[in-house]
């Protein structure tokens, strides 16, 4: 969770809770943006959200994770 101790979702104590959130809704929007056809309004549901989280904790995004705490910001 984002209010942990252990850092923006168990990213780890130095995550920014910034990176992390824009990283977390620009995954959220381009999984939003997968499933509507084209012209139509975007619109980012709680589902794309949890998917996106998903795979921003999947272990197979360890980079994106270390970018998200090492980057300065």
């Amino acid at each position: 969770m984002l209010g942990d101790p252990g850092g923006p979702a168990g990213l780890g104590p130095t995550a920014s809770p910034r990176r992390t959130a824009a990283e977390l809704l620009r995954r959220a929007a381009l999984l939003a943006a997968s499933r509507i056809p084209d012209g139509d309004r975007l619109a980012v549901s709680a589902d794309d959200l949890g998917a996106a989280l998903d795979e921003l904790l999947d272990t197979r995004n360890a980079m994106t994770r270390t970018l998200l705490v090492s980057a300065p910001g």
